[in-house]
């Protein structure tokens, strides 16, 4: 999942220990390209949908809501637009 609008000093480990409410959380790290987001990762599918669902503009932070979307996974070759799909 990729979530933002978090204070920028918030920590890997409190961030973390929100989303383990709902499930076993495998990396929680943040973006290397923007301070401020993250990507948090479940092991299981459902647990991370719950979390989607039930943290996504509903849960703040230091009076900052929390955005919560799914994160999609592209190839390299459709990141630099020269995927076969045009």
């Amino acid at each position: 999942m990729f979530v933002s609008n978090l204070p920028k000093d918030i920590t890997n480990e409190s961030l973390k220990a929100i989303f383990a409410e709902f499930g076993t959380v495998s990396s929680c790290v943040i973006n290397p390209k923007n301070n401020g987001t993250w990507f948090v990762s479940f092991s299981n599918h459902g647990d991370a949908q719950k979390a989607l669902e039930t943290l996504h503009m509903q849960r703040k932070i230091q009076d900052q809501v929390m955005i919560v979307s799914p994160h999609v996974y592209r190839k390299e070759n459709e990141l630099k637009g020269t995927g076969g799909n045009s």
